[in-house]
């Protein structure tokens, strides 16, 4: 059997890709070397962009919505400030992936736990995958949508990666008593080009720290020792749980996104962003572009050619936010007293926020952006 698509990886990614082109008939297989539900290490924190990308609603999968924020420059000059509107969603990625995945096969994809292996023939009208127990798979087109350290990427393109790597550590802990629920916490600068956060859930707050560029241009390392000591700084205690470490891939302003019939989608395009570490929104955006693609494609003979040509100009768009974040990143984090001074003019930071609650990305902030 010859599948239209084959998408390695169930994440958001890789469920809107399927959402999509299941609902324009496509026969679509996703794979992964999980089952679902499975935990996946986030801080669960959805833009108003982001929740507008998608094709469904999901509050059944939303546990917090919050309109204010906390920010600190290293726990000096705190600012307080609340939107008008909601300018976050909380969820749980337990249920956000499960519940994405049964949008997709509800749709009419297929879903099986495989493990990819490697690619083991890609020629001018299909691409053959292998897995860990020897299967073979066959398809038209194959969308890579398997995560920070992507399988398919490393086999594709193992010389040719210019994604950066960076880091995220994060855990749990109980609520205090009287703790604002509607409140996102960011304390920036207390790690080398990243922040500390506090997200809360309905039933614990996610705590973390992350660092959004390349690791091996890190100032201090991140490490459980500094996230238990944030813990303290913030909460007053150090009772953490289920603390996990995850990758973060960047890069995708320049990096390669296809490989003949292959695209390279979410973390395995280097779709999250330098300045907050953003990656859900671009990940579900760059599954959709994905999917347009193959579907023009499909309307052309299943031309690579169409492919290709597609998925580099509506990827662009998300190459142009990408690189906007990195520029004001390297500022932002390069002087951050400076820049840090802009939070404190109130008129500005009330600008920011409310344009933030009506989903603008962050090119979008100084109209840069355009539309997939």
């Amino acid at each position: 059997m010859i599948y239209d698509a084959v998408i390695v990886g169930a994440g958001p990614a890789g469920s809107s890709a399927a959402y999509d082109l299941a609902k324009a008939g496509a026969n679509v297989l996703i794979v992964d070397k999980e089952n679902f539900p499975r935990d996946k290490p986030c801080g669960g924190g959805l833009t108003v962009k982001t929740v507008n990308a998608l094709r469904f609603d999901i509050s059944e999968v939303i546990y917090q919505q919050c309109d204010r924020i906390s920010l600190t420059n290293n726990f000096h000059l705190p600012v307080k400030d609340t939107a008008s509107r909601t300018i976050a969603y909380m969820t749980k990625r337990r249920y956000f992936d499960q519940f994405c995945l049964d949008k997709a096969i509800r749709a009419g994809a297929n879903f099986s736990v495989m493990h990819i292996t490697h690619i083991a023939e890609q020629n001018g009208q299909a691409v053959t995958l292998k897995t860990r127990n020897g299967r073979e798979i066959t398809a038209r087109f194959v969308i890579a949508a398997d995560g920070a350290k992507s399988t398919v990427r490393h086999v594709i393109l193992p010389k040719e990666d210019r994604l950066q790597r960076a880091f995220a550590l994060e855990g749990k802990v109980a609520i205090p008593e009287r703790y604002d629920r509607q409140r996102l916490d960011f304390d920036f600068f207390m790690v080398s080009h990243g922040y500390g956060w506090i997200f809360p859930k309905d039933d614990h707050l996610n705590i973390g720290i992350g660092n959004f560029r390349d690791k091996s241009k890190n100032g201090k390392k991140i490490s459980k020792k500094i996230l238990t000591e944030y813990c303290r700084k913030k909460l007053g205690h150090t009772d953490l749980e289920d603390v996990i470490g995850h990758p973060l891939s960047g890069g995708g302003w320049s990096g390669k996104i296809s490989h003949g019939r292959i695209l390279f989608t979410g973390d395995a395009a280097g779709t999250v962003d330098s300045l907050m570490g953003e990656g859900i929104y671009n990940a579900i955006i760059s599954g959709q572009a994905a999917a347009k693609a193959i579907l023009k494609s499909m309307k052309h003979r299943n031309s690579p050619i169409i492919l290709t040509q597609k998925y580099e100009d509506l990827f662009s768009v998300i190459r142009k936010d990408l690189n906007f974040c990195r520029m004001v990143g390297k500022g932002f984090y390069g002087i951050p007293s400076l820049f840090y001074l802009s939070f404190l003019i109130s008129p500005l930071r009330q600008r920011l926020l409310e344009r933030f609650a009506k989903g603008k990305t962050v090119s979008g902030q100084i109209g840069l952006n355009g539309r997939i």
